[in-house]
């Protein structure tokens, strides 16, 4: 009797520690897998470079945008440079060179948001022409403005991720300037010769659809 006495009770402590260590190594499984879905607190350095192509409208010039912008941040601050250039549907080309600062965040989720200030210049190119003439008429002038990003990090690897989202750019030119041109108009009866003077100078704003990436470089 002693003997299938001691034999049950090991039987059911051995039972016992049994079910107590299977809910134990459950519970740590699953804390495991829901520290693992958290998102992954973001790099404290990082650079972004990302394209933009979208529509634009400018001081009389309205065409297809196309910008390329590389920055640097650091926590909630960030500095680059843009390079945003616009054809012109019906009027001339124009290109905009910047620098840019300001602030940034960057969400574990992956949410990105960028507040730039941009100061730099504004290049007008073969001005008061179309699709068949050319003026050789150029003018530039300064330029101040902001730009807003909002986009999402995805694809996250350890240290890299592919961002996508849009773009807002608004500024305008820091004065005004008159410029003359001689322009060549080609036709199907021979080609003629335009003279004038047109001013340039005023705001600008262009809406992008942005795709690039977003490297880290430090925690």
């Amino acid at each position: 009797m002693r003997n299938r006495w001691w034999s049950r009770l090991l039987a059911r402590a051995f039972l016992a520690r049994s079910v107590a260590g299977a809910l134990a190594l459950a519970y740590c499984l699953r804390s495991t897998r829901a520290h693992a879905d958290e998102p992954r607190a973001p790099a404290a350095v990082d650079v972004r470079v990302v394209n933009g192509l979208g529509l634009s409208g400018d001081s009389g010039v309205t065409g297809v945008d196309f910008s390329l912008q590389a920055t640097l941040r650091y926590r909630y601050f960030e500095a680059g440079a843009l390079a945003n250039l616009e054809g012109g549907i019906f009027g001339p080309n124009t290109n905009l060179y910047a620098a840019a600062a300001g602030l940034a965040y960057q969400a574990p989720e992956g949410i990105r948001v960028d507040l730039l200030a941009l100061l730099g210049e504004h290049h007008y190119l073969d001005l008061d022409c179309g699709f068949f003439c050319d003026s050789h008429a150029n003018a530039t002038l300064p330029w101040a403005g902001a730009r807003l990003d909002l986009s999402y990090a995805f694809a996250r690897s350890r240290h890299a991720h592919f961002d996508w989202g849009m773009s807002v750019i608004y500024g305008g030119d820091l004065g005004k300037k008159r410029v003359q041109y001689v322009g060549t108009d080609v036709g199907l009866f021979g080609d003629g010769v335009s003279t004038g003077i047109v001013e340039v100078g005023g705001t600008m704003g262009a809406v992008e659809l942005v795709f690039g990436g977003i490297f880290d470089l430090g925690r």
